[in-house]
């Protein structure tokens, strides 16, 4: 078996079995291309499950929290080509330090380097569910209003 750091086209995960005996099997559920992870199946990670929590504190003044977030779209800079990201295609994304200060929560360590941050974009969602709650309280009134 050769066991390279990087691989030139679609590249699969080699499993072992827990059986004792050493059977390869490839997983063409899971690909690595150019830096790309794509899978065909769903992704099952961490617990939502309410019996597994405690300490719940409800998230509070969302919207004004969720207008102090911009989206845009970005290429990366020379020094982000240095971390491995191409410079010539353009993503879609917000600012880390912007959601840091909102919700830190959602900013970890980025995966190409400690000295930069990343958005856990998942993590943002319970933030926005409550900011449309604001807001369609915000909508009730004003039709309250204009029904009297």
């Amino acid at each position: 078996i050769n066991i390279g750091d990087g691989c030139n086209g679609d590249c699969y995960p080699v499993m072992t079995d827990n059986t004792g005996y050493q059977t390869l099997s490839r997983d063409t559920r899971m690909k690595f291309n150019g830096g790309t992870l794509t899978l065909s199946q769903d992704v099952v990670a961490f617990a939502s499950d309410d019996r597994l929590k405690t300490n719940r504190v409800a998230l509070t003044g969302a919207l004004d929290k969720v207008c102090s977030l911009n989206g845009f779209t970005f290429n990366f800079n020379e020094t982000g080509g240095e971390l491995g990201f191409p410079t010539d295609v353009t993503y879609v994304g917000v600012s880390a330090q912007e959601v840091q200060k909102v919700l830190p929560e959602a900013v970890k360590p980025a995966g190409a380097s400690d000295k930069y941050m990343t958005v856990q974009y998942e993590k943002i969602v319970p933030l926005l569910v409550e900011a449309i709650k604001e807001l369609s309280d915000k909508v009730s009134a004003l039709e309250d209003k204009l029904n009297k």
